[in-house]
């Protein structure tokens, strides 16, 4: 049995290249669909504002927008997203896999999801490639968090406040708390099902250092405001949504 477990822990990770450009190719070809009751049909990532923008004039209009969601659901603003649970999303993710009802995803006027719990929905739909019915209404929306928003502060021309926690778990900063870095990915959205399975192969490994020699070091740098910062989007992504500590080593800006 316990051969069995390290044969799979071993075998080639799904999610390469190409399927990874099949992927957002179906992708740029969703479009959202009215459904009755007011509710539209659409996708989480494709359609749907994740969290508040920086410099962005977005208007309202009956239905989703097409979004560049390369940069408008970047894995910067995925990581800035201020009060998700990410363990949450995982659960959803696989409770809505097992057959439970997703609720319907409320939004502000120009679709924008409507609060953090609302997020983890749709985070969770992204990482299953599901489609959600959502509707406009009520909600603040999801505000960024501006210390692990310093990328995008800084492409606005904006200054990012400064920041002197450090996430790191252990003395030679060879651990770290996902949840706590930024990313500087600012252009570019994780490919949400590669998570997932990350996420589910991480969680089925035994120890901190089996995940290391599964999945390596994620380099991390400090940023000018001092906040750290992983240009990794999936890993730390996975790491997220497990609750769990991350591999890493620091680099030097450039590195």
């Amino acid at each position: 049995m316990l051969a069995l477990q390290a044969a799979a822990a071993m075998a080639p990770l799904p999610w390469g290249k190409r399927p990874c450009q099949d992927y957002l190719k179906a992708l740029r070809e969703q479009t959202p669909a009215p459904l009755d009751d007011d509710l539209v049909e659409c996708h989480p990532l494709r359609h749907l504002r994740w969290t508040a923008g920086v410099a962005e004039e977005e208007g309202s209009s009956p239905l989703p927008p097409q979004l560049d969601f390369d940069a408008r659901n970047s894995a910067c603003h995925a990581a800035a997203a201020a009060g998700v649970d990410w363990t949450a999303v995982l659960r959803r993710a696989r409770a809505y896999r097992g057959g439970a009802p997703v609720p319907v995803v409320d939004c502000t006027s120009d679709w924008r999801v409507a609060d953090a719990e609302s997020l983890e929905k749709v985070i969770a739909c992204a990482c299953l490639d599901r489609r959600v019915a959502a509707r406009r209404g009520g909600g603040a929306g999801v505000a960024l968090d501006f210390e692990r928003a310093a990328p995008l502060l800084t492409r606005a021309g904006m200054r990012a406040p400064e920041v002197v926690a450090d996430p790191f778990l252990d003395g030679a900063r060879t651990l770290v708390r996902p949840e706590r870095l930024a990313s500087t990915r600012d252009l570019e959205a994780p490919v949400w099902p590669k998570v997932l399975h990350f996420a589910e192969v991480m969680a089925n490994l035994p120890d901190a250092t089996a995940r290391r020699e599964r999945f390596g070091e994620v380099p991390v740098r400090r940023l000018a405001n001092g906040a750290w910062a992983a240009g990794s989007r999936h890993r730390v992504a996975a790491s997220r949504l497990c609750g769990l500590a991350l591999a890493c080593r620091v680099v030097k800006k450039g590195s």
